[in-house]
């Protein structure tokens, strides 16, 4: 199983071997990812052919196109070629460091 989880955010990093989307999504109406984009996981499902682990994405849903065009299951896209996004969390408190030791340092 994947290390990614459910409300994750992830990035599409890897669109290798993706010679043309558009074919299936064009016949079956379906929408893939963006390299470079940022998605959150809202679902992991194992491939039926590969035994992959599939991640179904909040900002894409294709499960009304899977409906209509006869599909069991909603297509995924491979974990494997997506990565975690890192969030940093911005702080300023090195700037008030700074500023306290400017104002402690200077005699008016």
């Amino acid at each position: 199983m994947t290390a990614f989880h459910i409300g994750q955010k992830v990035v599409f990093v890897d669109d290798s071997g993706i010679e043309n989307p558009g074919i299936i999504g064009n016949k079956y109406k379906f929408t893939f990812p963006t390299k470079g984009s940022v998605y959150t996981i809202r679902g992991i499902v194992r491939s039926d052919f590969s035994g992959d682990d599939l991640l179904l994405l909040e900002e894409i849903d294709n499960r009304e196109a899977a409906d209509a065009s006869g599909w069991l299951k909603e297509p995924g896209a491979e974990a494997c070629r997506f990565r975690p996004v890192v969030e940093r969390k911005t702080s300023i408190a090195i700037f008030h460091e700074i500023l306290n030791k400017t104002r402690t340092g200077v005699s008016a």
